[in-house]
């Protein structure tokens, strides 16, 4: 891949998840990136009809997004229960050239909502990663047990990895992703995988963006806060989505960005309304999710930093 910009904003997929990445990366180019970066996305084995999907979805919307091919087969842990696509961001620094100033990891999940430039601009003061809080893992007695586990430094947050700027030079010369790869691979069980990972390789050395960069959808069904009203990248976190569950809550808004830029294209099937999972189980897990006692205390320190 040779640049053609001085930053780079990548989103990682299986080909199941390519046409979610390719309208995530459509959604920065659409919100002030497409002058400031080169747009790939890193992708697991994908064929050669994959390839000529991405082509016509680039034809169709304007956009020139890069299909990097890898084969990825040795990150696959089929026990986790997680897909081998999260994984691949581990090996950035081997999929993507050396020339980049700033790379911006978005996960394709995530929605760019408003003007994203600036985030170029963001000062690291010396870090090679900027992320943002993980908002869940204050949710719950559980999910913090599970970080204090990790035994992060005393003075360390835990972040989201679903968005990370990286400063790539530094991100480079420290070596951070191959530690945390050496992590993965070491055999022991990690429960968030490359989040957890990554959190404890950054030895709490991290610089603390705002909540607007990485908006997960926790803010809207514990606090009630209009996510879309603040947010510059919103993160679909958890099982719903908004290409497949146009009733839940927190999706509806936002699969009408889906439908206006995946219609007409190759992967419009993925609208399909069929496969909503609204069960029974479903809506019980969705209420636990709003009775869940949460600390209200610790959010605000996060909203109003």
């Amino acid at each position: 891949m040779q640049p053609i910009n001085r930053h780079a904003i990548v989103a990682c997929a299986t080909p199941a998840w390519l046409a979610p990445a390719a309208v995530t990366l459509w959604s920065c180019a659409k919100h002030g990136a497409a002058q400031r970066a080169d747009l790939a996305i890193v992708c697991h084995n994908p064929s050669a009809r994959d390839a000529e999907d991405l082509a016509r979805f680039n034809a169709l919307r304007g956009t020139d997004i890069r299909l990097l091919p890898v084969d990825a087969t040795g990150l696959a842990r089929p026990d986790s229960g997680w897909g081998v696509g999260t994984l691949l961001r581990l090996k950035l620094d081997e999929y993507l050239p050396p020339d980049y100033e700033r790379v911006l990891y978005v996960d394709a999940d995530v929605l760019a909502l408003h003007d994203i430039a600036e985030i170029f601009s963001i000062g690291m003061e010396g870090h090679a990663l900027a992320a943002v809080p993980d908002v869940g893992s204050c949710m719950s007695r559980r999910t913090m047990r599970h970080v204090r586990r990790l035994n992060l430094p005393a003075h360390a947050a835990y972040f989201n990895a679903g968005v990370m700027l990286f400063d790539w030079q530094r991100t480079r010369a420290s070596r951070y992703l191959p530690r945390a790869l050496e992590l993965l691979l070491s055999g022991r069980n990690w429960p968030l995988l490359d989040q957890d990972v990554l959190n404890i390789a950054s030895g709490g050395q991290w610089k603390k963006l705002p909540l607007r960069w990485n908006a997960q959808q926790w803010l809207a069904q514990y606090l009630g806060v209009e996510v879309e009203a603040v947010a510059r990248l919103r993160h679909f976190v958890g099982r719903h989505k908004p290409w497949n569950s146009p009733q839940e809550p927190a999706c509806r808004s936002a699969r009408a960005i889906y439908a206006d830029c995946l219609t007409g294209t190759p992967w419009e099937w993925i609208l399909d309304t069929n496969q909503v999972d609204w069960s029974l189980a479903s809506r019980l897990h969705w209420l636990r999710q709003r009775c869940r006692l949460f600390r209200r205390a610790r959010m605000n320190v996060l909203l109003h930093s």
